[in-house]
């Protein structure tokens, strides 16, 4: 496994690195760049908005496991954390339910992050991606001027199931929309972390070459045997997607579960879970 980043001027090394014999032809602005990062960020954002990006998303994602903020962290994780300010606004036992129930302008608390400060490298965007309204250049546009380069379609509308989300999927405002989006942003060069109940949407996010896969349990029931056929039906799973893809396969602890998922992220790379 590869050491965790651990600065700015380690990201634009391993930049120079991964682009070799094409970087070269610019070896002094190269240089001129890394000693510019390192000594003023907050002017490098700004100056060199597109080399942050791609800067941001050659750092590793997570050594092992995955953490989801509601507000930028004093100290950022190495290689990557998933930012999503809306969480500031609910409980914690009812996080997963802003995938359920309008309670919320995920995607404007979002953005509206963004444009009051601008996160640390290797930032996530969490977005709700089946939003209707949403499009992929005002999304791409937003980012890049934050200096973000990854998204993940975080909160889910993967949550509702049945009759219900055949009615989302029909007013195009469920999981194929929310599908097509994450697609839509990969294609337009924003890495993507996609969120996955089932095996069939993990197989599409895969096959769309996001760059980590984690599965999420569903909601926690206060039946433990309903949480403990979660965590096996996510056991199940994970050997069928490992030979899909070099994406990180990671499994998602939402609040109220417990060792019900032990045996999966056991299988899995690591663990993605909220951090207050």
């Amino acid at each position: 496994m590869k050491p965790p980043v651990r600065n700015i001027g380690d990201v634009a090394r391993a930049f120079q690195t991964r682009l070799r014999g094409r970087f070269r032809l610019l070896p002094k602005a190269s240089r001129s760049a890394i000693r510019y990062l390192q000594g003023r960020e907050r002017h490098a954002r700004r100056l060199f908005p597109r080399l942050w990006v791609i800067m941001g998303n050659l750092s590793p994602l997570v050594s092992q496991d995955l953490h989801v903020f509601a507000r930028q962290p004093a100290v950022a994780p190495h290689g990557g954390f998933i930012l999503a300010p809306f969480l500031a606004g609910v409980a914690a036992p009812h996080r997963e339910l802003v995938g359920l129930l309008p309670l919320m302008d995920v995607n404007s608390a979002m953005f509206a992050s963004l444009r009051q400060s601008a996160p640390a490298v290797g930032a996530i965007a969490g977005l709700m991606l089946a939003d209707p309204f949403m499009r992929v250049r005002d999304v791409e546009l937003a980012l890049r001027a934050a200096g973000v380069g990854r998204v993940a379609n975080y909160p889910t509308v993967q949550l509702i199931d049945g009759e219900t989300a055949r009615a989302f999927d029909s007013a195009e405002v469920g999981v194929a929309r929310e599908m097509q989006m994450l697609s839509a942003l990969r294609d337009a060069g924003v890495e993507t972390i996609g969120f996955a109940t089932t095996l069939q949407t993990a197989q599409t996010i895969l096959r769309q070459g996001a760059m980590a896969l984690v599965l999420h349990p569903g909601l926690a029931m206060a039946d433990w045997r309903e949480r403990a056929d979660a965590g096996l039906r996510l056991v199940r799973m994970l050997p069928s997607l490992r030979g899909e893809g070099a994406a990180r396969l990671l499994v998602y602890r939402p609040h109220g579960f417990g060792h019900e998922l032990d045996e999966a992220i056991g299988l899995a790379d690591g663990e993605a879970r909220i951090v207050d």
